[in-house]
């Protein structure tokens, strides 16, 4: 995967935060919106990684909305969807969901990759959101017996 770097005029901007957020997915995992949906053909023809999107999260999220979460719950949570970068990379023959944050800003720059096995049942989603999921629902239900007893 091609990493995604923020340009080093905008990581030293003082309060001019940007987040960038490249995700890579196999191409089988790839649910389209309308901006691949009408050339299924290409991406089943990708020989090595290719970039199929590049834009803000707002947009990403029409063109992908199945595989783009994480990019944006990182525009909500930081800059806004118009100033959330976002690079979407086909991987034929891959068999992680890969993502690549970068966040700039007053305080430095901060970088996070992860990598994380595709659920079987829902491969659009990595088997680490399910157990997050599960352990915050256990959390809950014990918060919720605490309380009532």
């Amino acid at each position: 995967m091609v990493e995604y770097v923020i340009p080093r005029s905008e990581q030293h901007q003082a309060a001019d935060e940007a987040i960038a957020n490249e995700v890579g997915f196999p191409v089988t995992d790839i649910v389209t919106g309308q901006l691949i949906a009408q050339t299924p053909s290409y991406l089943e023809a990708l020989k090595e990684e290719t970039l199929i999107f590049q834009g803000t999260a707002r947009e990403a999220c029409r063109a992908f909305p199945s595989n783009v979460n994480v990019s944006a719950a990182l525009s909500l949570a930081g800059v806004g969807p118009d100033r959330t970068h976002v690079r979407v990379i086909a991987v034929p023959g891959g068999s992680f969901n890969q993502h690549r944050i970068e966040v700039a800003g007053e305080f430095g720059r901060l970088a996070v990759e992860i990598e994380n096995v595709p659920s079987a049942t829902n491969p659009r989603t990595g088997l680490l959101s399910i157990y997050s999921s599960i352990a915050m629902l256990a959390e809950y239900a014990r918060t919720r017996r605490k309380d009532r007893d």
